[in-house]
Formats: structure tokens, sequence, C-alpha cells
């Protein structure tokens, strides 16, 4: 359970739970609000409940690393993209 509060706060936590790594530029993500986490999310679910409508993308990369960085396109809807490369994109 993590409660809607300043995105590197919630991303941070999400992270210790999920048992990754997480790189983010913390000026742009302080300055955002993620929205409440409650109950048992995958990886992909929980990146999407986290970080809608926040401008954010969260990407994993490898097993045990996410970044997060702005969207190219704030305020799109979530999709999930699998690339070639092996690594998961998901786009707010």
């Amino acid at each position: 359970d993590i409660p809607s509060q300043r995105a590197d706060r919630a991303l941070t936590a999400f992270a210790r739970q999920a048992g990754m790594t997480l790189v983010f530029p913390f000026d742009r993500v302080s300055r955002k609000r993620a929205n409440a986490l409650v109950g048992r999310y995958g990886i992909e679910e929980g990146l999407e409940e986290l970080l809608r409508g926040t401008g954010l993308r969260g990407v994993a990369a490898g097993g045990s690393q996410l970044v997060i960085e702005r969207a190219e396109a704030p305020g799109e809807d979530y999709t999930v993209n699998r690339r070639q490369s092996g690594l998961l994109g998901l786009i707010v």
C-alpha cells in the first residue's frame, strides 16, 4: 500500500517493495504527485496506477532496474510496449 504523495516518494516505496533499483531526475519527479496504490499489483499494473496522469514514463530495464523519465506526450493513455531489445516500456 502506497498513499498518494510526491512521485519521488511513491516511486521509491514502489521500487523498494518490488525489489527494484530506481533511477529518476529528482527535480522533475518530485514536483509530480503520484496516485495511491492499494492492494497487490504486478510491476506494469503498479506503475500504471502510480503514474497515470503525471506525464511521467516508467521503463523497466533488465530484471531489477526501473528508470522514470518525462513522457513524450503528457496526458496520453497508459500503454505497454515490449521492445525487441527485451526492455519493457511503460508509457503514460
